[in-house]
């Protein structure tokens, strides 16, 4: 179980940086493709803490989460609103580079 908390903590960090290191990048170095890529990298760092989530579920039974900061300390609910704040901002940026077409000119093509 250890090493699953370990491994949680490890894809909590990348999940809590993401938003800070697309930044980095500055506006005005956004791309479409930029943007893309990083939203799906950061999804599919979502799916693994999801997957391990579910893992740690199974294995530490309800009524001992209390003594494990991981559930104590709500980390997954906390780091979830981190994932969908991030996720808006840069589904945010991509609308702004890539605003979306006429809905009957979509339609029509």
């Amino acid at each position: 179980m250890n090493e699953l908390c370990q491994k949680q903590l490890s894809l909590f960090h990348s999940v809590s940086r993401a938003l800070d290191n697309f930044k980095k990048i500055g506006k005005n170095n956004y791309t479409a493709a930029k943007i893309r890529s990083r939203v799906t990298t950061l999804k599919q760092i979502w799916a693994q803490c999801v997957q391990v989530h579910a893992a740690l579920l199974q294995g530490i039974p309800e009524d001992k989460r209390d003594a494990v900061a991981y559930f104590r300390d709500r980390m997954f609910d906390a780091h979830e609103d981190v994932y969908q704040d991030t996720l808006d901002y840069m589904a945010e940026c991509l609308e702004d580079i890539e605003p979306p077409g006429d809905p009957i000119q979509s339609s029509s093509r």
